[in-house]
């Protein structure tokens, strides 16, 4: 479809997104930087387009395109009226999804005035809940009970519930907060991840690895999976299952240069 001289640029547009997609899913970051960059300067009124290039902007730590290119997104999506008049096919994504997200990049990159702009945004909205449980995250208020703010969470927000809790220092209340999450997404990995490493950071190292076990279908994919479910291993002096994870790695993630460097030194 890419090279096909016979179909519209919306469609190729979309084809190169999908294929932008496929490659940052795979960790494959400039197939997927020059797809978006393709798509983009095939139709520039996409919202969802600029959404990807600022998560690949944001995985590169490239955090000033990654706020410019969510800026774009919110601009489209606002504009939805236009935008539907001059695309055939509108690929959805709501406003609340882009809000969610640049909370998120606000808090990584400790930018306060993008964190107010979107609390407010969000605020005006029905989302005053997970507003609320933001607000008690931030604050590391875990003693609080949250379990009445769990049907707030969806998959629009949970990535930034799960960056939030990652810097609480209340290990039971987490891990007691991530088993319920982990209920609610028995297939979400980063859930997954978060409350394996939450585990072990509790001493119980096995139950981390036996989690990481039972899902290993799903965490394959993911570098950083893998080397926390090595570390473990070598926790417990399991060295010949790291090494196979380590081998694994090598084979699956042999662009991630750093990773891979420092990976030899560590075997």
């Amino acid at each position: 479809l890419t090279a096909s001289q016979k179909i519209s640029k919306q469609l190729k547009a979309e084809a190169h997104c999908y294929l932008a997609q496929i490659f940052f899913n795979e960790f494959r970051n400039t197939e997927a930087d020059k797809h978006i960059r393709t798509a983009l300067s095939l139709n520039y009124t996409q919202p969802f387009y600029h959404y990807l290039n600022s998560k690949i902007n944001l995985r590169e730590r490239k955090f000033d395109l990654a706020k410019q290119n969510l800026f774009k997104a919110i601009d489209c999506v606002k504009n939805t009226s236009a935008i539907l008049l001059s695309n055939l096919q509108q690929v959805h994504i709501s406003l609340n999804e882009l809000l969610y997200y640049g909370l998120h990049l606000a808090y990584q990159t400790s930018d306060n005035q993008l964190k107010s702009f979107i609390i407010s945004e969000l605020s005006k909205s029905d989302e005053k809940e997970v507003v609320n449980l933001i607000s008690n995250l931030d604050s590391d208020l875990l003693n609080q009970d949250l379990s009445k703010y769990l049907s707030s969470v969806n998959n629009f927000n949970l990535s930034l519930i799960l960056y939030l809790l990652s810097k609480s220092k209340n290990l039971p209340a987490k891990e007691n907060f991530l088993n319920e999450l982990y209920k609610n997404f028995p297939e979400n990995t980063d859930v997954i991840k978060h409350l394996a490493i939450t585990k072990d950071d509790l001493k119980q190292t096995q139950t981390a690895i036996k989690l990481f076990e039972d899902n290993f279908d799903k965490l394959n994919s993911d570098p950083s999976a893998m080397l926390y479910l090595a570390m473990f291993y070598l926790k417990i002096s399991d060295e010949n299952s790291a090494n196979k994870i380590f081998n694994l790695i090598e084979e699956r993630f042999s662009n991630y240069i750093d990773l891979i460097s420092k990976l030899r030194k560590m075997k």
